[in-house]
């Protein structure tokens, strides 16, 4: 498991995942060895977390994590927060209803034109920072959905798919675009790391096996 910086395109860190353990407790040991104060860290779903989110707010640290099934309560509040805020007896704003809570970008990739809308509100910050229940989401500042919607110029198609993810960036401190490319570009450790690693090095076919000489 490893580090990688977004800005640098390096890597900052690395532990090995024992068979006796999981990427969760490996992950653990990674955010023990590099500096959080003032940085953001994003992570795909399987490390969301209690303990991962606790870890990276007590050392000063942001975080921006993709929530899925396995975080069902919270995934199912967060969908509910955008699609349907009654469900929840939530009083939101015109504002948190309007686009003036969302952000759009657009962008061209050969054949397809990729459409991104990234929304985020506060409404679950008091009840998943205490004020009920014991599912905590330690300094917890927005939940943000995001559309994305993938049309192919030749034929027209059109495929779209819905994402959710929790930051403990509050409005005041990150503006939705700046969320928007952090949430991007953590795929950097997928298309900057992992290809290379893959791909170019065709790690998974070496044959060397002896402690740390891989």
């Amino acid at each position: 498991m490893s580090a990688f910086s977004q800005r640098l395109g390096v890597v900052l860190g690395q532990v090995a995942v024992d068979d006796k353990t999981n990427e969760i407790t490996a992950m653990l040991e990674l955010l023990a060895g590099v500096m959080l104060h003032g940085k953001l860290i994003t992570a795909g779903a399987l490390l969301t977390q209690h303990k991962i989110v606790s870890t990276i707010v007590e050392r000063g640290g942001d975080y921006l994590l993709v929530v899925k099934d396995n975080q069902p309560l919270l995934r199912t509040d967060i969908q509910a927060v955008f699609e349907a805020p009654h469900l929840l007896n939530l009083n939101l704003t015109p504002r948190e209803l309007s686009s003036e809570c969302s952000v759009k970008e657009v962008s061209i990739h050969g054949r397809r034109i990729e459409e991104r809308v990234l929304r985020a509100s506060t409404a679950l910050n008091e009840c998943y920072n205490g004020g009920c229940g014991d599912d905590l989401w330690p300094g917890l500042g927005q939940v943000l959905q995001i559309k994305r919607t993938i049309t192919d110029k030749r034929t027209g198609r059109t495929t779209s798919d819905v994402a959710y993810a929790i930051t403990s960036l509050s409005p005041q401190r990150a503006t939705l675009a700046q969320l928007l490319v952090a949430w991007r570009e953590h795929w950097h450790i997928e298309n900057k790391l992992h290809w290379v690693r893959d791909v170019t090095f065709d790690e998974d076919r070496s044959t060397v096996r002896a402690g740390r000489v891989p």
